[in-house]
C-alpha cells in the first residue's frame, strides 16, 4: 500500500479540485482555506472514496480511512 500526502501551501490543487472554501474563516481571518479532503484513489486513477470537513482544523480520523482502504479490497 502507497500513500501519498499533498503539501499546497499555495493552494494550486486546492483550485484545480475547486477545494476552496470561500466562506470559511482561518487563523487571522483568513479567508478561502482549503476544505480539508482526504481521496482514496484506486491503481487506475479512480477515487472511490472520499471525505470531507468544512472544519479546517479537522482531518479524517485514521480509523476511518483504514476501513475505507478495507472496505476497498474486500
Amino acid at each position: 500500500m502507497i500513500g501519498t500526502q499533498l503539501a499546497d501551501p499555495d493552494l494550486v490543487v486546492t483550485d484545480q479540485l475547486n477545494l476552496r472554501n470561500p466562506v470559511n474563516l482561518g487563523p487571522k481571518g483568513i479567508s478561502g482555506m482549503p476544505i480539508p479532503t482526504t481521496f482514496l484513489v484506486d491503481a487506475t486513477g479512480k477515487v472511490c472514496w472520499i471525505d470531507q470537513t468544512d472544519d479546517y482544523m479537522l482531518r479524517s480520523e485514521p480509523e476511518r480511512v483504514l476501513a475505507a482502504i478495507e472496505a476497498s479490497i474486500e
